[in-house]
């Protein structure tokens, strides 16, 4: 993709821990899906087109 079209799109990183638990035992995982901004980063998304979704972190699962 063009860096002209990359400023047009929003790279969005959704985190995924369905409970608390699972935040607090799969933190690797959590560290591993934050890092995908960097990957959008080194893609070529400048951070104002870079959107993080982590505000359900650990809230609707069962544990």
């Amino acid at each position: 993709m063009s860096a002209s079209r990359l400023r047009q799109v929003i790279a969005v990183v959704y985190l995924r821990q369905s409970s608390a638990a699972q935040v607090e035992h799969n933190r690797a995982s959590t560290e591993r899906q934050y890092a995908l901004v960097g990957k959008a980063r080194d893609l070529g998304w400048p951070d104002d087109r870079i959107v993080v979704i982590d505000e359900d972190l650990g809230l609707y699962g069962h544990d």
